[in-house]
């Protein structure tokens, strides 16, 4: 700690019961205009003068306390600014996806024949087709909004975005494409039921085994046998 920082200044203060010498008249006059630099528009601070006893360790304890009010005004502020930047962000995205579904409505009507065969192929399903808003009954209706519209949103604005790019060579591959990919589902199926059925096999293999490993052997079968006659 220097001398004649402000820290130091206010550890020799802090017990001085009178501001006694020219410096430290500076220095309070210093203080007081901090505070003063604190004070809101109609505000009146208890500044204590420099003739009452204790009147740095008042005044300075007043700075701090002024101080961290601004310290919390500001963070208040800024988590004020930031609900109301994510309040806004939401409401664009709000307007977007009732946008990309009216979008997505009347693509539909002019593409009606194909219209599913191409939500399958960009992997649109029926719950982002169902209107934003909620009717009566349903969940989120209370709310004029679905409980997990961002995430509809979101794909709804993917689906919108693929649809508008598409050129109409790519289109006339969408129907090759939607079929290999539903054969390969139909493949990948088959291997799951064919493991599953090697897993019961050898399942009941060895359960087998282990029955088998209980039974008399052939040897003891027929000693047994022999006894018995």
């Amino acid at each position: 700690m220097q001398p004649g920082s402000p820290e130091h200044v206010n550890l020799r203060l802090d017990s001085a019961q009178w501001i006694s010498t020219d410096a430290d008249r500076v220095y309070f006059a210093k203080l007081v205009g901090e505070i003063s630099s604190c004070e809101r528009p109609g505000e009146k601070l208890n500044v204590a003068p420099i003739e009452e006893p204790y009147a740095w360790r008042r005044n300075y304890a007043l700075l701090e306390a002024l101080k961290l009010r601004d310290r919390q005004t500001r963070t208040k502020a800024a988590a004020d600014l930031q609900l109301a930047s994510q309040a806004a962000e939401m409401n664009r995205k709000w307007t977007d996806y009732n946008r990309d579904f009216t979008w997505l409505r009347e693509f539909e009507g002019r593409n009606r024949s194909e219209f599913r065969l191409l939500c399958e192929w960009v992997g649109l399903e029926e719950p982002e087709l169902c209107d934003p808003v909620p009717r009566d009954g349903e969940e989120g209706a209370e709310w004029g909004r679905r409980p997990n519209w961002p995430e509809r949103a979101g794909r709804g604005a993917a689906a919108v975005n693929k649809f508008r790019g598409l050129s109409p060579e790519q289109r006339a591959e969408i129907p090759r494409i939607v079929e290999e990919r539903r054969r390969q589902a139909i493949l990948k199926g088959h291997d799951t039921d064919i493991a599953n059925l090697f897993d019961v096999v050898r399942h009941l293999a060895q359960r087998l085994e282990a029955i088998e490993s209980r039974l008399p052997s052939q040897r003891e079968t027929r000693e047994a046998a022999d006894a018995a006659a």
